[in-house]
């Protein structure tokens, strides 16, 4: 499977608790999620801006956790 990342910044979705992402997968375009407890659990981020701050435009390498691709 062939995924890409554009350079679109992430958005965080405070309702939902996720931080939203778009990706190309195959060739469409998704939109993907990763939970903030993924993200406190793998950066230690104690909130939205260091949520952000810690992904900024760097490859995220999560071992375990539930994808969502929203279309």
């Amino acid at each position: 499977m062939r995924i890409s990342f554009p350079a679109d910044p992430p958005a965080y979705c405070g309702p939902d608790l996720v931080l939203t992402f778009p990706a190309f997968v195959e060739g469409g375009r998704v939109r993907c999620a990763i939970t903030a407890e993924a993200l406190e659990d793998h950066f230690g981020a104690a909130s939205p801006r260091d949520m952000l701050e810690a992904i900024g435009r760097r490859p995220v390498l999560l071992h375990s956790g539930v994808f969502r691709f929203h279309a």
